[in-house]
């Protein structure tokens, strides 16, 4: 991992020869990095982490919506469309009130005959469909805005030094 001249010229190091400099990071886990001069109180370089690419994905989602309110909205990948028509001809047909043994046996056929009903009852709506999405690399709950927000709190309190050799 380098430093282009671009972010940190020859002029800008040469000012702090003789100078106590330091790597610090902030925030645990660390959300920014610096390269500071402690004997002039100067921020010579920081950086955040890298924002992962957005990658789109593929999913199938199943929304159940019962007087204005959302009853039920399952997300599935799209290896697993079997599985989530499957549970999305059973909720509906809950919601409907029609028992399961009353549906055709085939799965595309029982989906439209549910179709069908819900445009009957204008209190019930149903949606079945693949969507494309922009995923981001996963984060547990320590992680992301919410954390980066609180960072700069505890900044002075979570300071790590990484000296440079001499």
């Amino acid at each position: 991992m380098g430093i282009s001249p671009e972010q940190l010229d020859f002029e800008r190091i040469r000012g702090h020869v003789g100078h106590h400099v330091v790597a610090v990071t902030y925030g645990n886990p660390p959300v920014n990095a610096t390269l500071e001069c402690e004997t002039c109180g100067m921020v010579l370089y920081s950086a955040d982490p890298t924002t992962p690419a957005a990658q789109p994905a593929t999913i199938w989602q199943f929304t159940l919506v019962q007087g204005g309110v959302v009853v039920q909205q399952v997300l599935a990948g799209e290896p697993l469309e079997n599985e989530i028509t499957n549970l999305a001809i059973v909720e509906t047909a809950k919601a409907l009130g029609i028992p399961l043994g009353e549906l055709i046996s085939d799965q595309h056929d029982a989906w439209s005959e549910l179709l069908e009903t819900v445009r009957e009852h204008p209190d019930i709506t149903v949606s079945l469909s693949l969507i494309t999405v922009l995923q981001l690399e996963q984060k547990d709950a320590t992680n992301g805005n919410a954390h980066r927000r609180q960072a700069g709190l505890r900044a002075a309190a979570d300071r790590r030094r990484i000296r440079p050799r001499r």
